[in-house]
């Protein structure tokens, strides 16, 4: 199981940035390192394909969290690519034709 931040990433937050946030009341107020996401896709991006059908379902865990069966993120990311690999290999043919 994959949390949501562990599949399209998180930025990280500075000592500096974390001492501004807490000045001003918003924003992570601890600095925290960047978590560098397996799927190449933003939440908003993420949450369409998901509403489309195009994304795997998550898991509910609580009214909150919601997480990722990993298997099911491998298959997703090997039909994704061989998707784009059988494109560009009809591109190139097209190209010399």
């Amino acid at each position: 199981m994959l949390p949501l931040k562990y599949v399209i990433g998180q930025a990280g937050v500075s000592e500096a940035q974390a001492a501004r946030n807490r000045a001003a009341g918003k924003g992570p107020a601890r600095p925290r390192p960047q978590i560098v996401g397996i799927v190449p896709m933003s939440s908003p991006t993420l949450y369409r394909a998901l509403a489309a059908g195009r994304f795997v379902k998550p898991l509910n865990i609580n009214l909150r969290t919601v997480a990722f069966a990993a298997s099911a993120l491998r298959a997703w990311l090997a039909a994704q690519q061989a998707a784009a690999s059988t494109s560009v290999s009809h591109k190139r043919r097209a190209e010399k034709a």
